[in-house]
């Protein structure tokens, strides 16, 4: 073989180890965005929502393109020294589906309205499934006028209170196995401190 042969013969092994690199960086490439594109084809998007019903609340809705299965609720209030009382639900040390409405400082919300009206509370279960454009409320007060003046006064400041300042974790996953969280406060990048409380439904 000659040199100019054994030149020839290098070259083209080097263009076909380049033309074999960029054909695997490639597919690669192409493998990401089509998986990309896959994610995105079913990816939630839960929201915090308000919406133009009576009675004031807090809605949890997807607002996504595919369903979002709930993993883990967390919820706090924050006291005016800058610490905050946790709550999980249900609490995972002692098993308890706890009372959202005593968390909240509104044990009696319920007592004083008329018959067949009713505040609600339900804080999403782990295992729940939010169908996409689907939703459900986490806190729902009756319209002001159904409430009675006694109700008002005895509920309405603390009620508001609740609204405003209740912090929450909602953690959850598409069907891809993608993992998402919607924070309301912060409360997803905050930890439990020595000088935070934890709620667990004892008084």
């Amino acid at each position: 073989m000659t040199n100019l042969s054994s030149r020839l013969a290098a070259l083209f092994s080097l263009l076909a180890l380049i033309a074999a690199v960029g054909a695997g960086w490639l597919a690669l490439k192409t493998r990401d965005e089509v998986r990309a594109a896959a994610a995105l084809s079913v990816r939630p998007a839960l929201v915090f929502q308000a919406d133009a019903r009576p009675g004031a609340g807090l809605r949890l809705s997807n607002q996504g393109v595919g369903p979002a299965v709930i993993i883990a609720v967390r919820m706090a209030l924050a006291a005016p020294d800058g610490t905050v009382t946790w709550m999980g639900y249900p609490d995972a040390a002692n098993s308890a589906t706890l009372n959202l409405w005593d968390f909240l400082g509104l044990p009696n919300v319920n007592q004083g309205l008329p018959a067949g009206v009713a505040a609600l509370a339900a804080p999403p279960q782990p295992g729940a499934v939010f169908p996409v454009g689907e939703g459900a409320d986490l806190i729902r007060f009756p319209a002001g006028d159904v409430l009675p003046e006694a109700w008002k006064t005895a509920n309405a400041k603390a009620a508001d209170a609740a609204l405003a300042g209740l912090m929450l974790c909602v953690e959850y996953q598409g069907m891809d196995g993608s993992r998402y969280a919607l924070d309301r406060g912060g409360l997803c990048a905050r930890a439990l401190t020595d000088k935070d409380r934890r709620y667990i439904g004892v008084k």
